[in-house]
């Protein structure tokens, strides 16, 4: 399984999490992409599923993170109370 998306961008954060578990794999430490590519060679996942894993964490991570800061943004901006704490803290 692949994340479709056809902008460039997105292929090249693909491009470079398929890069990235590679390397990790020749040279592993204590992150989750090396984690990953441990899996990977002890057949627990497939290459597919250890490539779509590092996908999503990269890819779902920063939507994530958007999403949230959205809601964040939105909820002060509605608030001026809160901004006024804020900008005096």
């Amino acid at each position: 399984m692949s994340f479709n998306n056809d902008n460039p961008a997105v292929h090249k954060i693909i491009e470079y999490t398929h890069e990235l578990l590679e390397k990790k794999r020749a040279n592993p430490d204590d992150r989750i992409a090396s984690w990953i590519a441990k899996q990977q060679d002890a057949g627990v996942f497939s290459a597919a599923d250890a490539r779509w894993a590092m996908e999503i964490i990269v890819l779902g991570s920063g939507h994530t993170v958007a999403s949230h800061l959205s809601y964040v943004f939105r909820y002060l901006a509605e608030r001026p109370e809160l901004q006024d704490r804020l900008a005096t803290n």
